[in-house]
């Protein structure tokens, strides 16, 4: 365990995202992956490919590399330079398990994973081939476990689910408790759930919550371990988003809005963590907007939106669009069809 090193990350662009960057990260919008997506629900409990591996090129230049389970013994490779800005890859390629090993065979890149080890060549730059080898690496949250201070509100320590209830209104509570000390989101045999949102209700706060994925690698897009934490009426997206760019409805975004300034979603089955101030709006006397609500949210312990105002009126369930809420409201998490787990979870109300 890495303690409290902050897991930061990149995800790459490629040409057209570089574009995109250079007339500002809110201009995010376009797919990175489909939109609806398609999904099998299956699940894997472990790869022991799949993740973040960090090394050198021959030079002694860092290099890094992003891995990301496909299904079937495919996999996606991202190669770049680090995993702390936005910076186009050297390439990203696909992958294939042969014989307990993972072969990268893509133009002039030639490699291994194995045991924890990558060695291949690649093109460093404009036909310049080199050796590299990388090694198998993890990078955990600096807020991985915090503990809630004492004027805290805690809303989940593992125990019960006494502050939840069903985002339904029939007042149930179908998730469940597991081993880990989480709560995982409960569905039946046709992958059919419901929501959670808190017995209290919230309007300025500092929240910690963690997370984890599972692994769906049969599944693509938003059907990929997908959920959201809502905030007053305001969705930050959840989901495995691991090995992609970061656009407007990926994880740490807030879905369909405003894309992070970087993508710093950890790979599936390990645990992550959303570190959110939110100011709610202010009122004139005639009920006119004087204030929009601001949020700064850190994902992963990195911060991946600063003040940032919700200048947009938000949708209801029943699609009507609305001002931003006069009166508290409950935090809740969403259901989407896949088993996300939730644990220390508390808020710190102004």
């Amino acid at each position: 365990m890495l303690g409290a090193r902050a897991m930061i990350r990149v995800l790459a662009y490629a040409s057209s995202a570089a574009v995109a960057l250079a007339i500002g990260v809110s201009a995010l919008t376009a797919q990175s992956m489909p939109w609806g997506g398609f999904g099998t629900g299956q699940q894997v409990e472990s790869d022991a490919f799949q993740g973040d591996w960090s090394g050198q090129w021959e030079t002694g230049r860092s290099v890094a590399a992003q891995v990301v389970s496909r299904g079937n013994g495919n996999y996606q490779v991202r190669i770049q330079d680090s995993f702390d800005q936005r910076y186009a890859p050297y390439i990203v390629a696909t992958a294939r398990l042969e014989d307990g090993s993972l072969r990268l065979e893509e133009g002039s890149w030639l490699g291994v994973f194995k045991d924890g080890r990558f060695e291949g060549r690649g093109d460093f730059r404009n036909g310049d081939i080199q050796n590299l080898t990388l090694s198998k690496t993890t990078y955990l949250s600096s807020t991985l476990g915090l503990e809630p201070p004492e004027n805290a509100v805690v809303l989940f320590d593992g125990s019960d689910l006494d502050e939840w209830e069903s985002s339904r209104g029939d007042g149930k509570m179908e998730w469940k408790l597991v081993n880990s000390g989480a709560m995982e989101i409960g569905m039946d045999a046709n992958r059919k759930g419901h929501g959670a949102q808190t017995r209290k209700a919230f309007k300025d706060l500092t929240l910690h919550l963690e997370f984890r994925l599972p692994l769906l690698p049969f599944d693509s897009g938003q059907k990929r371990a997908n959920s959201g934490l809502f905030i007053d009426g305001y969705e930050i997206q959840i989901l495995d988003s691991y090995g992609l760019e970061g656009y407007n409805n990926e994880c740490g975004a807030f879905y369909k809005f405003k894309a992070p300034s970087v993508n710093r979603c950890a790979p599936p089955l390990q645990w992550q963590t959303y570190d959110v101030t939110y100011r709610a709006a202010r009122f004139n006397a005639d009920g006119s907007v004087e204030e929009w609500p601001r949020f700064t949210v850190r994902h992963n312990g990195g911060e991946i939106h600063r003040d940032l105002p919700m200048t947009k009126a938000v949708y209801d369930k029943s699609g009507a669009l609305r001002l931003p809420a006069r009166e508290p409201k409950p935090i809740s998490l969403q259901f989407h069809g896949a088993p996300i787990q939730f644990r220390n979870i508390w808020v710190v109300a102004d």
